[in-house]
């Protein structure tokens, strides 16, 4: 049996997770709220046909100085959060 692009994820902290699911594999699950936590969270997967993931969450502090940079120089991850919590890049200039 195999994941699909319907089944959803939650963990034991209250937050829900979007999944990417290709060709029947988890590839990745992205919170979709993102809040401080102090445990790692446990993943669960709701799921009529697939069984057996394992997810293991990857965690990290984030600051504004780590998600404000040029597109260029961010990770996918960080590009998320910065879009997520609505951090825009501004340029000073003098006058």
């Amino acid at each position: 049996m195999e994941y699909s692009s319907n089944d959803t994820a939650t963990d034991n902290l209250g937050n829900t997770y979007s999944l990417i699911v290709d060709n029947g594999r988890i590839l990745s699950a992205t919170p979709l709220n993102i809040l401080e936590v102090s445990d790692i969270p446990v993943i669960t997967v709701d799921s009529e046909t697939g069984f057996g993931a394992i997810l293991k969450p990857i965690l990290g502090s984030i600051t504004q100085t780590s998600i404000t940079g040029q597109d260029s120089q961010l990770s996918d991850a960080q590009k998320i959060i910065r879009d997520r919590i609505g951090i825009q890049t501004t340029i000073d200039c003098p006058t």
